[in-house]
């Protein structure tokens, strides 16, 4: 090879090894590389982390991913995860979709159309998951537009008036999800003739979850119920317990998407539940009628449940 590419073994080893990670040929140990078999061409469903900055660690999207592995692998399909941070350019996309042994891509949180663009070209299966935002003409499951409606509901069912909203800044959450639910809490506030006071602040820099509680609670009037990410819940409780303030008694405290880790937390969590296995369905079907030829776009969103805990009682 190296007499007939008359290139030097440095270039023509970075060749080989673009090829590789691009799925032309494959490395077997002590053995060379070859073209990959026909019945492992086509079988592998990309899934993209996009704009991530650690979310496939833990919560709800990292649940997702491993009950979508876990579903794929029934059906034939492997799954190879690609993580894209916040500071890659669009180029690294453009060479996830060029690996010729994908039989689909799943995105997990893309931003923006160019992102979902740049897969649909190869006329392979994409599935928007989780989306900032709603895009025309691309199957996409999103995030359940009845979300804030159905924890401020549980709260005022109970009483509470003083409701806060709190959201942590995370960068690759800036889009039209988190502004939505802002939206929705000022709107249902406003509609039941609430108002927000000036020092309640709905959203906090990244780590300052404290900060932001002992400004709400540092005057009249203070809060009677919390609304705050699932990861934040610990550090309620915690603030709440240092001033001596009961949970579910005297605060409410209700998360959002009732991730696994919540359930050892004690008192137990009253959340709104995503079930990952159920995502993990929705966006096989979504993939399969493609598989199928069904070229029609829909866009779900996805299912909730609210499950009622300790942590939330009437008003006093």
């Amino acid at each position: 090879m190296l007499e007939e590419s008359h290139c030097s073994r440095m270039a023509l080893q970075k060749i080989i090894d673009e090829y590789v990670d691009f799925g032309y040929l494959t490395r077997k140990a002590k053995s060379g590389y070859y073209l990959p078999s026909a019945s492992s061409v086509g079988r592998t469903i990309e899934l993209i982390a996009c704009h991530d900055e650690g979310y496939l660690v833990n919560g709800l999207l990292h649940e997702c991913m491993l009950s979508m592995i876990n579903l794929f692998s029934v059906h034939g399909y492997s799954v190879r995860v690609t993580s894209i941070n916040q500071q890659d350019t669009i180029d690294k996309y453009l060479e996830v979709s060029k690996r010729v042994d994908a039989a689909g891509f799943v995105l997990l949180a893309p931003h923006t159309r160019e992102t979902i663009s740049t897969f649909q070209w190869t006329g392979k299966p994409v599935l928007s998951l989780f989306s900032q935002g709603r895009f025309i003409d691309v199957n996409q499951l999103v995030d359940s537009s009845q979300l804030v409606a159905t924890q401020m509901k549980h709260l005022l069912d109970q009483g509470h008036r003083r409701i806060l909203y709190l959201r942590e800044e995370y960068r690759q959450y800036q889009g039209l999800t988190e502004t939505s639910r802002v939206l929705d809490y000022y709107r249902t506030m406003a509609c039941n003739g609430i108002q927000v006071p000036e020092h309640w602040h709905t959203n906090y820099p990244c780590g300052k979850l404290n900060e932001a509680l002992e400004l709400a609670f540092s005057r009249d009037p203070t809060p009677t119920a919390l609304i705050v990410g699932d990861f934040a819940v610990p550090g309620t409780y915690d603030f709440l317990r240092k001033h001596n303030l009961g949970i579910g008694k005297d605060v409410s405290v209700v998360a959002t998407d009732g991730t696994a880790f919540l359930s050892s937390i004690s008192p137990t969590v009253s959340t709104c539940v995503v079930n990952s296995t159920r995502v993990s369905e929705m966006a096989w079907k979504l993939l399969k009628k493609q598989f199928n030829g069904n070229k029609d776009f829909e866009c779900r969103e996805v299912e909730i449940e609210f499950r009622k805990g300790e942590s939330s009682g009437k008003a006093l």
